[in-house]
C-alpha cells in the first residue's frame, strides 16, 4: 500500500532535497582546492551556510508562522529577525519550530568522507519532536517520520517504511558512537568515560563505528544498519531528528544517566547529558550490562 505523506513531510523533504544539491556541488569542489586548513575550514563552513540559506527560505516559504533554530544563527521568525542564540528555549511566534542542522559530520565533508546529512525536525510546543528528516544528500536517502505514521526510507522515487534491527545478542551487533565536549572543565572526566565504554564495547559488540555523523548514526539504527548508538555532549540539531526516526521504527530511546526509555520530552530537553539508541529492549538491557557500567 502506498504511503501518503503529509503535506509537512512533503515540505521538509523538498526542502532537504533542495538543499542537497548545494552540499553535493561544493563536496564536488573539495578535491580541486589548494589552499591552507583555515582556507579548508572556511569553505565548508560557508557551504553550511549556503545549505542553511536554502533550508530557511523553502521552510519559511511553506510555513511562515514556524521559527527555525538552527546551529547557525539561533532562531529566528520568517520576518527576518535574528532571535540570537537561544539555545533550546521555544519563543517561536507559533507554537512550532524548525530545529535543523545544515550538515553534520563537517570534520567527514571537510575531509571528503560521505558520511553526512542534514537534518530538519519539528518541535511543538505541547507535543515536543513531532516530525524530523535526516537526508544523505551523497546516497539520494532520505529517512523521515512523524508521529501517528511511522518512519520511513524515501529512496528510488518510493517510501519503504523502516523497523529495527531484530539481533537481540550484543556480541553480533555493530554499534556507532559519538563525543562531542569543550575543552575545559570536566573535559578530560568526560573523555576517560568515554574510552571506558568505548573499550568495552569494542570487547562485547562484534563491532564499533565512530561515524563523525550522529544524526545519520541514528537513521542507520531505525533503519536496522545498526543495531546502537550512544553519544554524549550532543545538541538538539544533532539528534532531534535521528532520535524520532528510531522511535517510530520500533526501537528504545533513553538517557545513558538513566535506565528504562523516556520517550517523553525529557531525552530532547536533556540529550547534551548522553543518549541511548537501541533497535530493542534485550540490546538495551546488554548494552547497561556490559558497556555502560559507568
Amino acid at each position: 500500500m502506498a504511503v501518503v505523506r503529509s503535506p509537512l513531510i512533503g515540505v521538509m523533504l523538498r526542502a532537504a532535497e533542495r538543499a542537497s544539491v548545494l552540499l553535493r556541488r561544493d563536496f564536488g569542489e573539495l578535491e580541486k582546492l589548494q589552499s591552507s586548513r583555515k582556507g579548508l575550514g572556511d569553505f565548508v563552513s560557508s557551504a553550511g551556510l549556503r545549505c542553511e540559506g536554502s533550508l530557511v527560505r523553502e521552510l519559511f516559504r511553506a510555513r511562515p508562522h514556524y521559527s527555525v533554530f538552527s546551529e547557525e544563527s539561533g532562531e529566528r521568525s520568517a520576518k527576518g529577525e535574528d532571535r540570537g542564540d537561544l539555545r533550546g528555549e521555544s519563543k517561536g511566534e507559533g507554537s512550532r519550530r524548525f530545529v535543523i542542522d545544515p550538515l553534520d559530520g563537517t570534520l567527514n565533508f571537510m575531509h571528503g568522507i560521505g558520511h553526512v546529512s542534514l537534518s530538519i525536525a519539528v518541535e511543538d510546543e505541547a507535543a515536543g519532536i513531532v516530525a524530523g528528516v535526516v537526508y544523505d544528500p551523497l546516497r539520494f536517502e532520505g529517512f523521515w517520520a512523524e508521529r501517528g505514521v511511522g518512519s520511513f526510507l524515501h529512496a528510488d522515487g518510493k517510501d519503504t517504511r523502516l523497523r529495527t534491527s531484530s539481533r537481540n545478542s550484543l556480541g553480533d551487533s555493530l554499534y556507532a558512537t559519538a563525543l562531542s565536549f569543550d575543552k575545559g572543565v570536566g573535559a578530560s572526566s568526560a573523555s576517560d568515560r568515554f574510552l571506558s565504554s568505548f573499550r568495552l564495547a569494542v570487547e562485547g559488540c562484534c563491532g564499533v563505528r565512530l561515524g563523525g555523523c550522529a544524526a545519520l548514526d541514528l537513521a542507520y539504527v531505525a533503519a536496522g544498519r545498526l543495531e546502537g548508538f550512544w553519544g554524549e555532549g550532543l545538541r538538539l540539531w544533532d539528534c532531534a531528528a535521528g532520535l524520532l526516526l528510531v522511535e517510530l521504527a520500533g526501537g528504545g530511546i533513553g538517557l545513558l544517566s538513566e535506565k528504562g526509555r523516556h520517550v517523553g520530552r525529557s531525552i530532547w530537553q536533556r540529550c547534551g547529558e548522553g543518549i541511548l539508541a537501541v533497535a530493542n529492549e534485550p540490546q538495551a538491557a546488554s548494552f547497561r550490562e556490559k558497556v555502560w557500567r559507568l
